[in-house]
Parts: C-alpha cells; structure tokens; sequence
C-alpha cells in the first residue's frame, strides 16, 4: 500500500487501528508521537491526508444526503394519482398514454408499498 494524497480516499479503518490498537497509544501525546510509536509496517497516513480525507468523506455524505431530498421533494411534488377522467375528449393517443402511465403509477405504488 502506497501513502494515499489528499485527493484519495484515506483508510480510516488502518488509522483507527493505528490509534486505538497500538499498545503504547497512551503515552504518545500528539499524532506524530502516535506515528513514532506504531509498531506495524504498513504507511501510516499523516495527520493531514486523514483530515483531507475525512473532509472528501464529510463533502460525499452532503452531496448524497442533497441528492436524497432532492429525490425526496420531487417523489412528494408527483405524488397525485393520474386521473384517467382527465383525459376524455382527447386523442387516443393521449389517452391511451395516459392509460399506461396510470399503470406504471399503480406498479411503482405497489413495489414501494405505498398505498
């Protein structure tokens, strides 16, 4: 394993270790200290690249949690049934459009378990 770069994904899971397994954690008073004292080979990343990375980590869970209520919002906003009476009077074409997305309504509605 190579030292990651800020831009890369840090593995936390190997830095954790580093910090809460090394058995002489205690007397290492600074994340250098903690460095110094680790007795595994592999790289250890540096204080920097952890926050670069827990920062890249944090940006992600923002972005995801925006793209959820974006998504959430535009569920709600669409949530009215298709009424097929609506429809009466126009081209076939149209109603039968609309036949087929009252359909896909319903199917969406039933694998979701809503209503």
């Amino acid at each position: 394993m190579t030292t990651p770069t800020p831009q890369d994904t840090i593995d936390l899971a190997l830095a954790v270790e580093g910090i809460y397994n090394d058995a002489q954690f205690r007397r290492a008073d600074s994340y250098p200290a903690l460095v110094a004292t680790w007795a595994d080979k592999r790289p250890v990343p540096t204080l920097e690249e952890l926050e670069a990375s827990w920062q890249a980590i944090l940006e992600d869970q923002a972005d995801e949690s925006a793209e959820k209520s974006e998504l959430q919002q535009k569920r709600s906003d669409n949530a009215g049934k298709i009424v097929l009476d609506d429809y009466r009077g126009t081209s076939p074409q149209i109603q039968a459009l609309a036949r087929k997305i009252a359909w896909l309504e319903a199917e969406i509605r039933d694998l979701r378990y809503l209503d």
